[in-house]
């Protein structure tokens, strides 16, 4: 395996999205990854968390140039992808629960504001204001984006943690969580406003290709979310940035050992 060469010498100039889209389509075992991939999303909890561990592998492959960036996926690394992906696993659902609370807080919030609102100003003889649910409802809208959008900063720099250092102490430096973030909020912020119109794209083109389609419009979209993370990273990098622990417990994948087994 190619030993990490380090960011590129000066700042990507733009993203690469459409590149990000096709990054999978470049690399072998397309389908097969696709299929396998979409049946593990349907396999609760076990399917994602050995879909996690598969991406942690792609993505220091991608650090470290690998001339295979995106493995096979097959059931001889099953193991191996669960032991890989309960750290992260377990460090995305540390962070996202808490939020989510958070958000539907805020938002039951705003609503029972806007009722009790409504209801003060009708005991008071005051017209009907038709406006008064479009306002609500954008004063929601907008509160919501807003939540997404620095929730959205947060798990970048989480994800990207876990899934280089594979450990959930070091992932949790919440120090150098926020340094990523204030370092690399404006290519999340930009990344995030591109990038979901041409995953909605996706998984309508998914969802058009009967029920099937959707699960395996969420690999694509899933595996180019990660190749948009490393656009990130190295531009954070290229300016400076403090460089990830890249985990060193890996090596050759089950699969590619017995490969290389029956070869010799």
């Amino acid at each position: 395996m190619a030993s990490y060469q380090g960011p590129s010498p000066t700042e990507p100039p733009c993203f690469d999205f459409l590149g990000a889209f096709k990054f999978l389509f470049t690399q072998g075992n397309v389908l097969n990854n696709i299929l396998l991939g979409a049946v593990m999303n349907l396999i609760p909890i076990v399917g994602p968390i050995m879909l996690m561990g598969w991406q942690c592998e792609i993505l220091q492959r991608l650090l470290k140039r690998h001339s295979n960036p995106i493995p096979k996926l097959t059931l001889d690394d099953f193991g191996y992808w669960l032991g890989r992906g309960l750290a992260p696993f377990v460090i995305v659902l540390i962070v996202t629960v808490p939020v989510v609370f958070v958000v539907v807080f805020v938002m039951f919030l705003l609503t029972f504001g806007m009722a009790v609102f409504a209801g003060a100003f009708a005991q008071q003889g005051g017209e009907p204001n038709p406006l008064l649910p479009l306002i609500g409802v954008g004063a929601s809208f907008l509160t919501y984006l807003a939540f997404m959008i620095v929730f959205g900063m947060l798990v970048t720099s989480v994800l990207i943690r876990a899934e280089l250092t594979e450990d959930i102490g070091q992932a949790l430096e919440f120090r150098k969580i926020w340094a990523y973030v204030r370092s690399t909020w404006k290519d999340v912020l930009i990344s995030q406003l591109v990038f979901i119109p041409f995953a909605f794209a996706a998984a309508l083109g998914g969802m058009l290709m009967l029920f099937f389609g959707i699960y395996a419009a969420i690999i694509v979209i899933m595996v180019a979310s990660l190749h948009i993370r490393w656009q990130i990273y190295e531009r954070y990098l290229s300016r400076g940035g403090e460089p990830i622990p890249i985990q060193t417990k890996s090596g050759p994948l089950p699969s590619e050992q017995k490969v290389a087994v029956a070869s010799t």
